[in-house]
């Protein structure tokens, strides 16, 4: 294994002394980190006219997620950036779909990309749950 980016490689495992919730938050930033590097890998190969355009817009919207969960994780009050990073990371969905039906990334990356971007679904859609238990 040669180590690029796009190759599956073990995340490294959290911080020592981190409880639960550090150790959640910690995961959700780790996996939008795994998420901008692979977007870098997809869109490298895309056509030039789209490069400036679509890919452009899907490594921004990458890093806004991982700013949000940044920003929500250091927030007292976390709901309007959780919220906001849902509706960012519904976007970028869209826009992977949007990538491969146009045919400017292969089936197989846009699969390994939608599971990376499901993965971070999962654990938004657990962090907003448990932010609206705790409100009510």
């Amino acid at each position: 294994m040669s180590g690029h980016v796009g190759e599956a490689t073990a995340s490294p495992s959290p911080p020592e002394g981190l409880d639960k919730r550090q150790e959640r938050y910690w995961l959700i930033e780790r996996r939008c980190k795994d998420l901008c590097l692979y977007l870098d890998v997809l869109t490298r190969n895309m056509p030039r006219y789209e490069k400036y355009i679509l890919s452009a817009k899907m490594r921004e919207i990458g890093y806004l997620c991982l700013e949000l969960a940044i920003a929500a994780n250091k927030k007292q009050h976390k709901k309007t950036d959780l919220t906001r990073f849902n509706v960012q990371h519904e976007f970028l969905r869209q826009l992977l779909n949007l990538a491969v039906e146009a045919k400017h990334i292969d089936p197989r990356r846009h699969r390994i990309a939608c599971e990376k971007l499901d993965e971070v679904g999962r654990l938004l859609g657990g962090w907003l749950r448990s932010e609206l238990r705790a409100d009510s």
